[in-house]
């Protein structure tokens, strides 16, 4: 049985410097038939804080002629419908630009169009309309490129095409395209691909990240031999971070990267690269219930990656571990940055939020995008120390088999396999661990002691949307940023990146700031005068060496 087609041409246009200007695109669907009224295509309005494409129109056509379209919006999504039943092939014309960005941009997925040195990079998600079908489809890409100084290239390959992939329409949501005066490091499948030049501290990184790609596939039991990082220069605007995709992601930095530990990049492409991998299923893009699964996604990346938050908890579970057990990340660092997400966890100030109340909050909370990560680490921290770390891999690796061959794998699918080895126990502290009660992993790491050790609770000292209105609001008057010197209105130019003071304890927030005409910098420790309850694990004497 022949399948249902799409077939996408992309060209860029491009300025007289060969600077590409926006993506004209040609999507030719070969489907059954639509019938009047019924939806065509559709697409999100927003993915987090980040905004998709606006089309003013989409312009349509198929066997019979021109067919005029009824743009409808349905809660976060845009859809098309056929104002009659579709004839034969039907072919779709738009226009994607690239969205303007500054220093005031909120940091969200890197999902949307950016420029960047006469490039652009976008995600599917943000930029094509596609139909609501779950059925696979012959999937063709083309690049019409038309000056022989830029390039292309796609998740799926380099160059003009044509890209031939199977799968449903969505998995073109899934991938990332670049286009202009591309520069690679290609070694046998595994690239990177940028504009302008590549700083060294990411250099370094890419080099140490390939060979921890190859140890990944044999670990998930996957011989896919090509994998793809973009890599995008955020400024004007900030972001250090990524957004996985199928067998590739973006990586974002900006012009904080010289203060990041070459340690925190190694440890964000070993967590986008893990999300390529074990993930508990989601119903579709727009299932606000797959939030409450984000201590699972987010949280086992360090220990052992599409958009957005849902699959951070295991992203960095085995982003720490597996770089630790096949000899890539030191004794030292490796504990090192164990300890940082404990610290990180318990003096979140969120702390004993419920993952629904988290989920409720989204983007809307800085901090409650923060703590899906750190709770879903320690949880299965603590649950591979129960089971044995052979018997947690062998339970990652059923549920990653389940969802490659479906259904989706869901929430009792974990709860099965665990209650098999530890019996109500593990629904009891499942069902607390989403309530926000604290998690204690004792015994989690063999030769290591927990041991008590307090700190002081994650404070800015002013509203956490400071950051991103990029001026002080809500300033705290008893905080250790009004003592510094930070004041109410004060205009923010640059800070230290908040993520990094959470994830280091000792980390000083550095803000310059404007007032009243002059130009002030202050720093601060963005922590609270007292202190909670918190956990660091240290070597157990008996595991010691003797010198």
């Amino acid at each position: 049985m022949q399948l249902p087609a799409i077939q996408l041409d992309i060209t860029p246009q491009l300025d007289t410097g060969d600077a590409v200007q926006g993506l004209q695109c040609s999507l030719r669907l070969d489907v059954p038939k639509v019938l009047q009224g019924d939806v065509l295509v559709q697409m999100p309005k927003k993915s987090g804080l980040t905004p998709c494409q606006k089309y003013d129109s989409l312009l349509a056509s198929d066997d019979r002629g021109i067919l005029d379209l009824i743009a409808r919006e349905d809660g976060n999504l845009y859809s098309w419908c056929a104002s009659r039943t579709t004839v034969g092939g039907i072919i779709l014309q738009f226009y994607a630009t690239p969205r303007l960005v500054g220093p005031g941009t909120p940091i969200g997925s890197r999902v949307d169009m950016r420029s960047d040195h006469g490039g652009v990079g976008v995600a599917g998600l943000t930029f094509l309309p596609l139909p609501p079908s779950e059925e696979d489809h012959a999937i063709v890409i083309r690049w019409v490129l038309e000056s022989h100084r830029i390039s292309a290239v796609w998740s799926f390959g380099e160059g003009p095409g044509p890209h031939q992939v199977v799968g449903p329409p969505s998995l073109l949501q899934e991938t990332y395209f670049a286009a202009g005066k591309v520069q690679s490091l290609v070694n046998e499948g595994f690239g990177f691909y940028w504009f302008g030049d590549l700083p060294k501290k990411i250099q370094n990184s890419a080099r140490w990240s390939e060979r921890l790609f190859n140890k990944m596939g044999s670990f998930f039991h996957d011989s896919a031999s090509t994998y793809r990082v973009f890599v995008r220069n955020a400024s004007p605007a900030r972001g250090f971070g990524g957004t996985a995709f199928r067998y590739s992601y973006c990586l974002e930095y900006d012009a904080g990267l010289d203060i990041i530990p070459p340690e925190d990049v190694n440890q964000l492409l070993a967590h986008e690269m893990i999300h390529n991998w074990p993930m508990i299923g989601k119903n579709s893009d727009s299932d606000e219930t797959q939030k409450i699964y984000d201590w699972y996604n987010e949280g086992m990346q360090k220990y052992s990656s599409w958009a957005q938050l849902t699959y951070q908890g295991i992203a960095d579970y085995y982003s720490i571990i597996m770089p630790h057990d096949y000899g890539l990340l030191d004794e030292v660092t490796f504990i090192q940055q164990v300890n940082d997400f404990l610290a990180g966890y318990y003096t979140h100030p969120l702390i004993n939020w419920s993952n629904k109340e988290l989920a409720d909050a989204g983007w809307k909370n800085m901090y409650a995008i923060t703590l899906p990560y750190l709770r879903g680490f320690i949880y299965l921290l603590k649950v591979s120390g129960q089971l044995g770390r052979v018997k947690f891999n062998e339970i990652v690796n059923v549920l990653l088999e389940q969802k490659t061959k479906g259904p989706i794998c869901t929430e009792q699918d974990w709860l099965d396999q665990l209650q098999i080895e530890l019996g109500q126990q593990a629904e009891d502290e499942f069902s607390d661990m989403a309530d926000g009660k604290i998690i204690v992993p004792k015994g989690a790491l063999k030769a290591y002691n927990l041991v008590r050790e307090d700190k002081e609770i994650f404070d800015l000292g002013m509203n956490n949307s400071s950051m991103d209105l990029r001026k002080v609001t809500g300033l705290h008057l008893d905080s250790r940023a009004a003592k510094a010197g930070i004041e109410e209105g004060d205009a923010i130019i640059s800070n230290t990146p908040v993520f990094l003071c959470q994830a280091h304890h000792l980390q000083l927030m550095a803000m310059k700031i404007l007032r009243n005409g002059t130009r002030l910098e202050i720093k601060y420790w963005p922590r609270g005068w007292e202190k909670v309850e918190a956990w660091q694990f240290e070597k157990s004497p008996m595991h010691s060496r003797i010198p």
